[in-house]
Parts: structure tokens; C-alpha cells; sequence
């Protein structure tokens, strides 16, 4: 039920623009941007891309992953910080107020192994198939996780997986 009297951003184009001035103006709210080559005046945001940052650096070092895995490190990283509990909530997961279920977070990087049951031609045979992933993230799309095939390196999307999250595979000798 408040309203917004000032917006501080950075000199980024997607603010200093017609379109963005025309929306703040016609919603009552004045824009301000820091000056040029001055991130104090926008500290908050800096240090939440500061704390973001160390979050990537970390998962990649812990799992033995090279550089070019950051936007996927990114993706659980900014997960991470958005379910994390904070002072306003009284220390509870933003998640858990919603749904009332407890949150469990995977090791990024970490091994992933599925088993797929697949059938045969002839009758009441079936072929039991386990494939080792890793672990790169939580789908925007789905309800599974994304995992890394290395055979083919591809980003494969599953849901019924178990996790080892002492075993990270880019750690291991290929």
C-alpha cells in the first residue's frame, strides 16, 4: 500500500531512457541516477552483486569447474539468495511461509546419477539404464533439475534422480 517517491539506479540504459522517465513520471516517482564511475551512491545493489559474485566463485572452485560453467553457477546463486531467510521475515525462508514445506539445496556440481527403466521388444523385459550428470541448477521451466550429460554434453532436464553430493565428476580424472 505505498507508494514509491524515488527510484536510484546506475547510468544503465534500461533506465536512462523516454520510456523508463514516461513510466516513473506518470506513477508519481522520480528518477535519480548516481553519478558516473560512483558505485557507493548505489551500495546496496553493489553489494548484492559483490555477495553474488563470491557465491559463483565458490560453488566453481568447490566443484572443480572451469569458468565458462559461471552462468549456470549464477543461476543457483541468485536461487540461493532468494530463498535464503532474512531479518524481515523473522529469519524464515521466503519458500517455506508460502508452502509450508522445508527447503533442501543441492551442491552445485555435485554428482547426479537416473535410472531409467526402459523395455525391451520382447515381453516382460526391461533394460535398467543409470546415467551420471552433474548437477548445474533448478529448471525455471520444469519441476526437476538441470544436469550436465558429459558424454554429450548436454543439459539434460530430470526429476527423479538421487544426488551424491561428495562426489563432484569434474574433480575426478576424466
Amino acid at each position: 500500500g505505498a507508494t514509491i517517491e524515488a527510484v536510484q539506479c546506475d547510468n544503465g540504459r534500461e533506465f536512462d531512457n523516454s520510456s523508463a522517465h514516461t513510466f516513473f513520471l506518470t506513477h508519481g516517482a522520480h528518477l535519480r541516477m548516481s553519478c558516473p564511475y560512483t558505485s557507493s551512491q548505489n551500495g546496496k545493489a553493489e553489494r548484492v552483486i559483490r555477495s553474488t559474485n563470491d557465491i559463483i566463485r565458490s560453488h566453481l572452485f568447490q566443484a572443480s569447474m572451469p569458468p565458462s560453467y559461471w552462468v549456470e553457477a549464477l543461476g543457483v546463486a541468485t536461487y540461493l539468495r532468494n530463498i535464503l531467510p532474512t531479518k524481515t521475515l523473522g529469519f524464515a525462508h521466503r519458500t517455506s511461509l508460502f508452502t509450508g514445506c522445508r527447503l533442501r539445496t543441492i551442491t552445485f556440481g555435485s554428482l547426479v546419477v537416473h535410472a531409467t527403466q526402459t523395455s525391451l521388444p520382447q515381453p516382460l523385459t526391461s533394460l535398467r539404464r543409470v546415467l551420471h550428470c552433474v548437477f548445474l541448477g533448478y529448471s525455471a521451466h520444469h519441476k526437476g533439475y538441470r544436469c550436465l550429460d558429459r558424454s554429450t554434453n548436454r543439459v539434460i532436464i530430470y526429476r527423479h534422480v538421487s544426488f551424491d553430493e561428495a562426489s563432484f565428476p569434474f574433480a575426478e580424472p576424466s
